[in-house]
């Protein structure tokens, strides 16, 4: 059941649901102005990224 729930949320939402992505969306958050690739309004786009990935460090 829960292999199933990522490809569906995917697929419903069309929003990328991993850590990795969640990475790009912490250096958005973290650097100060630099990169263009960063400069993006991460907060409506990966706000919901992190705080998935800051509930599974506090569930391991």
């Amino acid at each position: 059941m829960i292999g199933l729930f990522v490809p569906l949320l995917l697929w419903l939402t069309g929003k990328a649901f991993g850590v990795s992505s969640s990475l790009e969306h912490a250096c958005a958050a973290t650097v100060p102005g630099g990169a263009e690739y960063f400069r993006y309004d991460w907060k409506a786009s990966g706000l919901w990224n992190l705080i998935f990935v800051v509930g599974l460090l506090l569930g391991a």
